[in-house]
């Protein structure tokens, strides 16, 4: 299995990661995301998605629906 672990994208996705995450069967954030967008990006390149909220992942500084935001746990099980 291939994984793709990442953290403090803080809202952007670097092309050069989105490319890495291209044939991965998983995608770990973990933490300061930073926007709706971002988690969206490495769905659509690895398919499978775990993320976690980060220090930075508060109503003030996220850019996308706060519902998404609410959604990121902050620990996985």
């Amino acid at each position: 299995m291939r994984v793709l672990l990442l953290s403090d994208t803080h809202g952007a996705l670097d092309a050069r990661i989105a490319d890495l995450a291209q044939g991965c069967e998983l995608a770990v954030h973990a933490g300061d995301v930073g926007a709706s967008a971002v988690l969206d990006a490495l769905a659509a390149a690895a398919g499978r998605v775990l993320a976690v909220r980060g220090n930075n992942d508060v109503p003030g500084k996220w850019r996308g629906a706060l519902t998404d935001l609410a959604a990121l746990p902050e620990v996985l099980d």
